[in-house]
């Protein structure tokens, strides 16, 4: 019966008084060097399973401009994982890391490809999966003069690539794919898994805080109104109403509202010209109406009114030059916005256009009463001028000495669909 190795004189004599053998063999077994094997307290073996770098994949001379870099086949059978490290002063091409394998050493099916930063260095970890590995490495557009790659080989399986909280992660970091199902234990002491929304979100909920986000037992969430400064607002409930933006009279509780319009002009997007002047018979007064090539559109109203026999025509597509430069002016007085339309005065009407528009009010004579002389011409339906386009509105009189006021209101916008 052979005794522990390592074994002392008293051990030796107990061991022996109490076997029916007593004859023992010790035996000690060495290294190549002659180191004595170890054995712990226990008698149990000491076994380290070593590592190994890789000679055939690992390099320290600098590579050219696009210069490759490629390992030998290495047998990866006794192997647990293999870590790849890699610092060089220039970056690499992209993906211009590359450790694949291969069943049989010559065709590299599996491939895992990084970029590799300058002056930073990176380490990568795989597991063996096919019978061969080798490193590929391909530098960039500048000649490197510092180049360390380094294969490790180790038997059992190691912590991957680890980073600082801090550390910027980007894409080519080695990571390690976890897919797990959440679980958390209910107030009936039950376990139950987290789930997730039909649009793939994390599904939570507010119940936890009970009342303070509901108003009928979680039903409903509770929320708070605000005002345009930020202000919190009462509840429209009752006869409380949120100051200044509910739009019901506190006097009379009806619905206050405006016409679009109207609330054009407090948004300070309306704008206007108006005048007056004195046309003889056959005389015009012409305005080319330019619209922005936007589609930002000008829905425009008008009124014409003479003393006597007044036209109106509206041109559109017309060609002018020259005129005189009419400013319109904002309805909101208090607002600085300026009209996208440009307008000129009697310009030189090179193409006259299609006329889209005409009418004729008042008569011709002295005899007819002054109700019946006067021309009023009025459009209250509004007009949407087309994008990048010169209109003519053209004011002509049929008798002398006629007074003609005009007024042009519009206001610019945008359509939200």
């Amino acid at each position: 019966m052979a005794l522990k190795p390592n074994i002392n004189d008293r051990e030796k004599d107990k061991f022996l008084q109490t076997t029916s053998d007593k004859t023992a063999v010790r035996t000690v077994l060495y290294d190549e060097v002659g180191n004595g094997i170890s054995v712990n307290d226990d008698g149990q073996l000491h076994v380290v399973l070593r590592g190994a770098v890789d000679e055939c994949n690992s390099t320290a001379t600098p590579l050219g401009i696009g210069g490759v870099f490629t390992g030998t086949a290495c047998d990866m059978l006794d192997y647990g994982i293999i870590f790849v490290s890699v610092f060089a002063d220039e970056a690499s091409a992209t993906d211009g890391l590359s450790i694949q394998q291969s069943s049989d050493g010559t065709n590299w099916d599996n491939s895992d490809e990084y970029t590799v930063p300058a002056s930073t260095g990176k380490t990568f970890s795989f597991q063996p999966a096919m019978k061969y590995m080798r490193v590929v490495y391909t530098n960039g557009a500048t000649a490197q003069t510092v180049f360390r790659l380094q294969t490790v080989l180790k038997k059992t399986n190691s912590l991957p690539s680890s980073h600082r909280i801090s550390d910027a992660i980007i894409d080519d970091d080695d990571a390690t794919l976890q897919k797990s199902v959440l679980t958390g234990k209910n107030a009936s002491g039950n376990f139950i898994n987290f789930g997730a929304t039909n649009g793939g979100n994390f599904k939570c909920s507010l119940e936890e805080l009970e009342n303070d986000v509901s108003v009928n037992s979680n039903s409903q969430l509770k929320t708070t109104t605000f005002d345009s400064s930020g202000n919190e607002g009462q509840k429209i409930i009752g006869i409380d109403y949120l100051a200044g933006n509910s739009g019901i009279d506190r006097a009379t509780e009806t619905l206050q509202i405006i016409t679009y319009e109207h609330h054009e002009i407090h948004a300070g997007s309306h704008f206007y010209i108006c005048s007056f002047e004195t046309l003889d018979d056959g005389d015009s007064a012409d305005f080319a109406v330019t619209t922005p090539n936007t589609a930002k559109w000008a829905h425009m109203t008008f009124q014409v009114e003479g003393t006597s026999q007044t036209e109106f025509y509206i041109y559109e597509g017309s060609a002018v030059t020259g005129g005189t430069a009419t400013t319109p002016l904002n309805n909101d007085r208090n607002s600085a916005n300026t009209s996208d339309l440009t307008i000129a005065k009697n310009p030189t009407v090179n193409t006259l256009g299609t006329m889209i528009y005409s009418q004729s009010k008042g008569l011709v004579g002295a005899t007819p009463s002054k109700a019946d002389s006067e021309g009023v011409v009025t459009r209250e339906r509004e007009i949407i001028l087309k994008q990048n386009t010169t209109y003519i509105f053209r004011i002509t009189s049929r008798q002398d000495d006629n007074i003609v006021s005009y007024c042009g209101e519009w206001y610019e916008h945008t359509n939200k669909n």
